[in-house]
C-alpha cells in the first residue's frame, strides 16, 4: 500500500498542532495530530501492530491505496464518464446583447448590440432544448438567462421557462433556472410571475460600496446604479434567493468591507444566499494597448496577489456571517463536456462557453440546424493532457480554463497549469467548509 496521490495536508488547522487531511478526489476529510499525520505522510507500505488500526481507517477513507491501483486511470475514467454523462443538461440563454450599463470591464465588449430574442427564436429555442433533452434522456435541466442585460427583454424568459417547466412536469424530470442580471430592472412582479415556473435564484453584481460601485458600473448615461440595485434587492429578497457577485481589482477591493457593512445594516445578510468575488484583470492587446476584463467565475485569478486579495475578501464576508463559496466542488469546463452545456444567443447561435458568445469563429452550430452541432467538435469535448490526471488538484481544476488559454495563447487547446493558485484556493475553501460543518473525525 502507499499514500494516495490525492491526499493533501493542511497544517495548523483547525487548531495549532492539528493537521487536516483531505482527499481531493473522494473529498474524505479528517483532522489528526502531528504523530498521526507523520504516520500517514511517511507511510512506506508496512503494517505494524502500532499503526494497524490507523492504516485500516486511512485505507477506508482513501488516503492510502493498494500499490497496484492506478489512480490516474481511475480519475481519467471518472472524468470521461462525468463529462459525457447526459443525465443533466445545462443551457445559458441570452435574451439580448443589449445592456443599459457601461461597465468598464465588460466581458462582452465588442459584441454588445441592440439585438433581442424575438418570439420566433424563443419558440425555436424551446423546440431545440426539448429535442436535446429527448435525445440525451436527461432527467435534470438547468437554464440560466443571461445577456447583455436579460431583463431588458423578459418575454423570452417567461415563455421559455414556462414551456420547459410544462415539459418537465409531464416527463417527471427536475427543472430550475436562474437569472444573472445587473439588478437595475429586477421587480417584484416579475419575480412573482417566474417563481412558479422554477426560478431558483437571481445573481446580481455589486462592486463595492456606493462610490466604488457607481464608478465601475454606471448606467449608460453616467448615473450611478448602486441605489437602484439596493432598492430592488430589498423588494425581492423575501421572494427569491439573491446571490451577489463582486468583481474586484486594486481600485475597489478596499471598499468591500463597507459594502458588507451596508448590506448588514439593511438586514440583508441572512437573505443573501451567496456572495462571491471574481477578479478584474488587465488584458494586453496586440497593438500594445490594454483593457480591463472580468474573468468568468469558473476561471481562477491569474496571479498570487489577486488570488490573495480574493481570499481575504472571502474570509471577510465569511467572518461577518455571509454565505460564501465554502464548498469544494468538482469542475468540468463546459468546453470539455460532450454537448451537455451550451450557450444560445438571441438569434439561435450555439456556443459552448459564455466567454466566446458573439465571437467570430467560436459558434458550434445553431438551433435551426441541430444536425450540424456535434460536427463542430473543436469547441467541445476537448482533450486534456494525460499529465493533468497525475495531479492531486485535477478534480477541482478540470484541466484548465479554455478562455484563459485563448487569452494568453490564442488557442483554446493550450491550457495553462495554475496548480499553485488552485492549491491555495482549495486549502482556503476547505478551511471554510470545515468551519461550517460538524462531526469531523479526530
Amino acid at each position: 500500500m502507499r499514500l494516495s496521490q490525492f491526499t493533501i495536508f493542511v497544517p495548523d488547522f483547525p487548531s495549532a498542532g492539528d493537521y487536516t487531511v483531505f482527499n481531493t478526489f473522494n473529498q474524505a476529510t479528517i483532522v489528526v495530530n502531528q504523530r498521526v499525520k507523520d504516520m500517514l505522510a511517511n507511510f512506506q507500505g508496512s503494517v505494524t501492530e502500532d499503526n494497524k488500526k490507523y492504516i485500516e481507517a486511512f485505507k477506508n477513507l482513501g488516503f492510502i491505496v493498494d500499490e497496484n491501483i492506478n489512480e490516474s486511470e481511475e480519475l481519467m475514467d471518472w472524468y470521461d464518464k462525468a463529462r459525457s454523462g447526459k443525465s443533466a443538461f445545462r443551457a445559458t440563454i441570452l435574451t439580448t446583447y443589449d445592456c443599459n450599463f457601461a461597465c468598464e470591464y465588460c466581458v462582452e465588449e465588442g459584441v454588445k448590440k441592440s439585438l433581442k430574442m424575438d418570439e420566433e427564436h424563443a419558440k425555436a429555442t424551446v423546440n431545440w432544448l426539448i429535442n436535446r433533452l429527448e435525445e440525451f434522456g436527461s432527467n435534470d435541466v438547468q437554464l440560466m438567462f443571461y445577456g447583455g442585460e436579460p431583463l431588458m427583454n423578459t418575454h423570452p424568459i417567461e415563455y421559455i421557462s414556462s414551456k420547459i417547466y410544462e415539459y418537465s412536469e409531464k416527463k417527471g424530470i427536475t427543472f430550475s433556472f436562474t437569472i444573472t442580471s445587473n439588478g437595475s430592472l429586477l421587480k417584484p412582479a416579475l419575480v412573482d410571475r417566474l417563481v412558479p415556473y422554477g426560478l431558483k435564484s437571481v445573481k446580481i453584481t455589486i462592486d463595492g460600496d456606493k462610490e466604488a460601485h457607481d464608478s465601475k458600473r454606471p448606467f449608460k448615461g453616467g448615473k450611478g446604479s448602486y441605489d437602484t440595485i439596493i432598492k430592488n434587492i430589498l423588494q425581492v429578497a423575501d421572494k427569491v434567493k439573491v446571490r451577489i457577485g463582486t468583481n474586484v481589482d486594486l481600485t475597489n477591493m478596499g471598499s468591500v468591507p463597507s459594502m458588507l457593512e451596508h448590506l448588514e445594516q439593511l438586514g440583508l445578510k441572512d437573505k443573501i444566499d451567496l456572495i462571491s468575488f471574481s477578479p478584474i484583470v488587465r488584458i494586453e492587446n496586440e497593438d500594445g494597448t490594454s483593457r480591463l476584463k472580468r474573468q468568468l467565475d469558473c476561471s481562477l485569478a491569474s496571479n498570487d496577489k489577486v488570488l490573495d486579495n480574493l481570499t481575504n475578501l472571502t474570509w471577510e464576508a465569511y467572518n461577518r456571517g455571509f454565505k460564501t463559496l465554502s464548498k469544494i466542488n468538482f469542475t468540468i469546463c463546459s468546453m470539455n463536456r460532450d454537448g451537455t452545456s451550451v450557450v444560445i444567443d438571441p438569434v439561435g447561435r450555439v456556443y459552448t462557453c459564455p466567454a466566446f458568445v458573439g465571437r467570430e469563429g467560436f459558434q458550434t452550430g445553431d438551433i435551426y440546424h441541430p444536425e450540424l452541432f456535434d460536427k463542430h467538435d473543436e469547441f467541445m469535448n476537448l482533450e486534456i493532457p494525460d499529465e493533468c490526471f497525475k495531479c492531486a488538484y485535477m478534480p477541482m481544476c478540470g484541466g484548465g480554463c479554455r478562455h484563459v488559454a485563448y487569452i494568453r495563447n490564442g488557442d483554446v487547446s493550450k491550457t495553462i497549469c495554475e496548480k499553485a493558485h488552485i492549491q491555495k484556493a482549495v486549502v482556503e475553501t476547505l478551511k471554510m467548509q470545515i468551519l461550517s460543518e460538524q462531526g469531523l473525525m479526530r
